[in-house]
């Protein structure tokens, strides 16, 4: 099927691709019996118009498309698999000839990973820079591990305080009238934490859990 391919330039290859002519002379037969059931001509019912015909009156390549369709996609797989080529996108297809008793050829235009050729990377130095790193920088990290790896450890009828995660209820007014959001229950807040209302935290320090409700501290992973 491969007749020879070519490589040019930007990585794109071009296929030339020939498919026998007995080959091409069945797709056209195929295409004929497909296409005939459809004409209506005068003088001939419907589907028993003769090739010659047909091909007189509409021309030749009435037939062409619907045999191309039947041999271009294994012809061009077949020129794949012959050449090796790997292609990245779908091809731009060319026709040269499509005849009867003839050879179908066309051109496949294809792209390809480019080729790389390594330069000489043996002996390269590379100045590798120092960092230097002290006491507080050490501190603080070894700081955010234990926060990540902290477990909770509940804590009943003790006073809460600061670094304590708190479970609340609350219920916010404004003027002795209460106000859209700002109510909720369940609210989870780590007090210290500086995330809620301004003064709000600290007035929760000293306070023992009501219902059955407790503070958690956090505590370092076992």
């Amino acid at each position: 099927m491969l007749n020879r391919y070519e490589k040019i330039e930007d990585n794109k290859v071009k296929l030339e691709v020939e498919v026998a002519p007995s080959d091409v002379d069945e797709a056209l037969d195929n295409a004929y019996r497909k296409i005939v059931k459809k004409v209506n001509l005068p003088g001939f019912r419907k589907g028993k118009v003769p090739r010659k015909v047909l091909e007189s009156h509409f021309g030749p390549e009435v037939l062409h498309e619907e045999a191309l369709e039947e041999l271009v996609p294994p012809a061009y797989e077949q020129a794949l698999e012959e050449s090796g080529i790997d292609p990245i996108n779908q091809p731009e297809f060319e026709l040269v000839q499509v005849e009867e008793g003839k050879p179908l050829l066309f051109n496949a235009l294809v792209e390809v990973l480019p080729e790389v050729e390594l330069g000489d990377y043996k002996g390269l130095e590379a100045e590798q820079e120092e960092v230097a790193v002290d006491d507080l920088q050490v501190d603080h990290h070894i700081y955010m591990l234990r926060e990540q790896n902290a477990r909770l450890v509940p804590r009943e009828n003790e006073p809460a305080r600061e670094g304590d995660l708190v479970t609340i209820d609350f219920k916010g007014f404004v003027d002795g009238e209460p106000f859209e959001g700002g109510e909720a229950e369940d609210h989870s807040l780590e007090l210290g934490s500086r995330s809620f209302v301004p003064g709000f935290e600290e007035q929760l320090e000293g306070v023992k859990p009501t219902r059955n409700c407790g503070q958690f501290s956090r505590g370092l992973p076992q």
